[in-house]
């Protein structure tokens, strides 16, 4: 009996790492949930910059979610379990981070004063200031 229970134990074992770099249909996929992420520092940085009261950074943070889930078009409660998602699967999440970081290293110090504001873009005045402009 002890002989079955730790071939079934060491089974499902197997199985539950085998499915560790599938990534379920209602998740965002790895390049678009970098882009995501990417926006996300980003405005934190805009944010942390600013002397706001917590209240006022948590409805920063939330204004700043719903910009980005406008911009891509997807509900932030998508985002929000994508994000779910990523953070439980850390070799995954990892993969993610590395695609933002890859984003964000080619980001131009140059910005053409037409997308500063626009809606495709998060950034303004406070987020070229941080990213050294």
């Amino acid at each position: 009996m002890k002989i079955a229970g730790t071939s079934i134990f060491f089974t499902l074992l197997l199985f539950s790492c085998i499915h560790e770099d599938k990534i379920p249909d209602y998740v965002i996929s790895k390049e678009q949930m970098a882009d995501i992420i990417l926006d996300m520092n980003i405005a934190d940085v805009r944010s942390s910059r600013k002397n706001q009261s917590d209240g006022t950074k948590v409805w920063q943070r939330d204004n700043d979610l719903t910009l980005i889930s406008e911009k891509y078009n997807i509900p932030d409660s998508v985002i929000k379990k994508s994000y779910d998602f990523y953070i439980t699967h850390p070799t995954i999440f990892k993969e993610v981070l590395a695609l933002s970081l890859e984003k964000a290293e080619k980001l131009s110090p140059e910005v053409e004063i037409g997308d500063i504001g626009s809606k495709d873009s998060l950034l303004n005045e406070d987020t070229l200031s941080v990213l050294g402009n």
